[in-house]
């Protein structure tokens, strides 16, 4: 999934084959000599670009595999609320966000086990999109420099396709 993610995202912003095109020396030179990573700094661009897609993916993503992992721990013949995966899905979120209201309440060790993680994992990605949002919005020099560059290098290549018609 991750490298699923880095590959459409390099795709949509970063096409260095039109800095090659282009003769684009120094922004080749810069991405070669720099300890930028292209994945983390394509990772930073959708997030910049996208905050609310990206975000609630990850929301979305951890609901569902906790919640899936909780519907396995509790097993269909346990509880009444394991025959519905949006009971668990609902527990779950209700965990993540350290609400608890009671209405579910995981019955086996396991289960429990599963909540607890969901305890500890709920402030962390509460902190994670704080400290994302922080960070990530601020860009480095170079990759001030890089995203400006590759913006222009597309849009020349556009107009050089453009001309060739």
């Amino acid at each position: 999934v991750w490298r699923c993610l880095v590959l459409k995202v390099n795709f949509l912003y970063f096409n260095i084959e039109e800095s090659f095109v282009l003769r684009d020396n120094k922004t080749i030179r810069i991405l070669q000599q720099s300890p930028i990573s292209l994945s983390f700094l394509a990772l930073k661009v959708a997030i910049k670009r996208h905050p609310a897609r990206m975000i609630s993916s990850l929301i979305v993503s951890v609901i569902l595999a906790v919640g899936y992992f909780l519907r396995i721990a509790e097993g269909p013949a346990e509880e009444t609320h394991s025959v519905y995966l949006w009971d668990q899905l609902w527990m779950v979120f209700v965990t993540l966000t350290t609400t608890g209201y009671g209405d579910f309440v995981a019955g086996t060790h396991i289960g429990r086990i599963a909540c607890c993680a969901a305890m500890g994992i709920g402030p962390v990605i509460v902190a994670f999109i704080t400290a994302t949002i922080t960070q990530t919005l601020g860009v480095s020099a170079d990759e001030e420099f890089i995203m400006k560059r590759m913006e222009c290098n597309s849009l020349k290549y556009q107009v050089m396709e453009l001309s060739a018609r």
